[in-house]
């Protein structure tokens, strides 16, 4: 296979390219999932457009507003951030069960989210999070919630011509605290079967969840939100009969495949997510009871 290799080394010259090239160009950032595509020749663009060298793409920065991070930052920044520790720390849950360290040091927050992949492991974070998407392209910057980007397996609203430059999550109420984690048959090396995020806020009198927020990964075309389980818990002390309550609602909104999948059946997964479920709502909530 040939293709040009292009290096430019800011947003505005990625643009013209992505601009002139369309649907002919790929971007590559830390190139985890584009160069198992250009080995397998499932895609076979005429220009692989690399942005590592592009500094506004990178870093995380935290004021009143809430955090915005680079779409260059890798697994491994996010996975050990100090920035992003107390009501973040759902995000930096997810980071570290990408894959191996080894792909972690190489693999980009905002090439996670691009791929298209429903079990993806940063995206139900980043969903729990309320975090939006910054694209830019030839007609100036939009804002895509993160809960929205993805449109079908494999499909996003990113267009041919933009680039995701990266992610801004807003300032969390106090004592709001999170858990990610994914279910795999052989580690966390493995993409999940089933992945939750959960991100709770509790009064500090007496405990009652005040905000719920719950992701699902892998269950799907798309990551989704458990609307109707979220609202079971508000306004109610989290004890074992709400976390069952609210498990039995999420698995009955998640929508797998209804026939059986190279990794799971629809009816495993809905029970992974009432098992694993109760996990992530137990955790979450001791974490922002401690908070």
């Amino acid at each position: 296979m040939k293709f040009v290799y292009l290096e430019p080394d800011s947003i505005k010259s990625t643009i013209k390219l992505l601009e002139n090239y369309g649907e002919r160009g790929k971007i590559l950032a830390g190139g985890t999932d584009l160069l198992v595509h250009l080995k397998r020749r499932t895609i076979r663009p005429d220009f692989v457009i690399h942005i590592g060298l592009i500094k506004d793409l990178e870093g995380i920065t935290i004021g009143n507003g809430g955090v915005q991070i680079g779409s260059l930052m890798t697994m491994r920044m996010i996975e050990k951030s100090e920035q992003l520790r107390g009501a973040y720390d759902v995000l930096r849950q997810g980071a570290a069960q990408v894959s191996s360290q080894q792909i972690r040091n190489v693999a980009t927050l905002g090439g996670n989210l691009c791929n298209g992949i429903s079990s993806a492991d940063s995206v139900p974070p980043l969903i729990a999070l309320d975090a939006v998407a910054m694209v830019e392209g030839p007609k100036g910057q939009r804002i895509i919630p993160v809960e929205e980007f993805h449109i079908g397996s494999g499909k996003t609203m990113l267009g041919p011509d933009e680039l995701l430059v990266g992610f801004k999550i807003p300032s969390q109420p106090p004592h709001t605290r999170g858990t990610y984690t994914k279910y795999t048959f052989r580690g966390t090396f493995e993409l999940a079967i089933v992945g939750i995020a959960v991100l709770l806020t509790l009064s500090p009198h007496d405990l009652t969840c005040k905000k719920a927020r719950i992701a699902i990964g892998a269950c799907g075309p798309v990551p989704i939100r458990a609307r109707k389980a979220e609202l079971s818990l508000i306004g109610n002390k989290i004890d074992e009969h709400f976390i069952d309550e609210a498990t039995r609602i999420a698995a009955e909104e998640i929508n797998p495949n209804p026939g059986i999948s190279l990794r799971a059946s629809a009816s495993y997964r809905r029970e992974m997510v009432r098992v694993l479920g109760r996990y992530v709502l137990k955790d979450a909530f001791i974490r922002a009871s401690k908070s």
